[in-house]
C-alpha cells in the first residue's frame, strides 16, 4: 500500500510553501512511522516532516527544491 508524504499547514497562516532542506533518509531506506524524513522551511519556521506509515521511502523532489502546501513530496511503499 502507497502512503504519501504531504507538506501540511505548519502552524499560523501558511500560504506558501515550504523549501526541502535536507532528505533525512535516503531514497528507497526503509522507515518507521513517526520516523523523521526530510526537514522542510518556510518564511517562518524550520520543521521536521514524519513518516505517516512503515515502508520503504520513494522521494519526488531534491533537497533545495521548493514545493506547495499539500503537495505529495514523496510516499512510502
Amino acid at each position: 500500500m502507497r502512503t504519501e508524504i504531504k507538506i501540511n499547514h505548519l502552524g499560523g497562516v501558511m500560504v506558501e510553501g515550504a523549501t526541502l532542506v535536507a532528505w533525512l533518509k535516503h531514497e528507497g531506506e526503509v522507515v518507521t512511522k513517526g520516523e523523521k524524513v526530510v526537514t522542510v522551511e518556510t518564511r517562518k519556521i524550520t520543521a521536521d516532516v514524519v513518516s505517516p506509515a512503515d515502508g520503504i521511502l520513494k522521494q519526488r523532489f531534491a533537497a533545495g527544491e521548493r514545493v506547495d502546501i499539500e503537495e505529495v513530496i514523496g510516499t512510502i511503499e
